[in-house]
């Protein structure tokens, strides 16, 4: 009696291994076509919307910077009185001057322009997932401007720009991550990004403090 080539203990042949694969091609040939074809398609959709994007994160940042250091030395020369009444908001401006928030603002700009041009010529996850964290951490400031805003009942230099950028950033950053694979490396870098920018910023404001004591003769 023949036995069946799927029969214990016979080893298959390859005109059964090439019969087997002809057979799921038959069967589910349009369907793995169609899935092949939609993921190479997602996977590209997904490189050109980085590139696409890549170089807004600076240009977010600087738009919404030019509003502070345009507006802030008139505001704060106008509204002395903020100073005694929200001493937490304002002790990060003690001892303004424009030359030194714009000597700050340079430096947190190197970070943000640095990341988003090596993410648009060289794209991979790991800066993929560093320009989004810089994004996200950028958004959160915009919400705390609105926030500082909401919070003395005054138009802040900041404000305009804050509520210009904040739903374009939301909206970008929702349809970045329904297209990056979330994975170790996103869960990792996108903290480690959130946190470098808080550390830079201090220091910016470090810097802000020296450049203007030393402008006023206190350094």
């Amino acid at each position: 009696m023949p036995t069946s080539p799927l029969s214990r203990g016979a080893r298959p042949r390859a005109s059964d291994n090439t019969y087997h694969a002809s057979l799921v091609e038959t069967l589910f040939g349009s369907e793995l076509n169609f899935v092949c074809r939609l993921n190479r398609k997602l996977l590209i959709s997904g490189a050109d919307y980085m590139k696409e994007y890549a170089l807004l994160l600076p240009i977010l940042f600087i738009f919404h910077d030019m509003e502070e250091i345009i507006g802030f030395s008139y505001f704060f020369r106008n509204n002395k009185q903020l100073f005694e009444r929200f001493p937490k908001i304002t002790a990060v401006y003690k001892d303004f001057s424009t030359e030194g928030f714009a000597l700050a603002v340079y430096e947190e700009f190197i970070p943000f322009f640095g990341i988003g041009l090596l993410d648009y010529f060289f794209p991979c996850k790991v800066l993929n997932v560093l320009w989004l964290g810089l994004l996200i951490s950028l958004t959160a400031h915009f919400l705390v401007h609105i926030g500082q805003s909401i919070y003395i009942r005054k138009y802040i230099p900041s404000l305009i720009t804050s509520l210009i950028c904040l739903p374009p950033s939301v909206i970008i950053i929702v349809k970045t991550l329904s297209i990056i694979n979330i994975d170790l490396v996103t869960i990792i870098l996108i903290p480690v990004a959130i946190i470098g920018m808080i550390l830079n910023l201090k220091f910016a404001h470090s810097l802000m403090h020296k450049y203007g004591k030393k402008l006023s003769g206190k350094f």
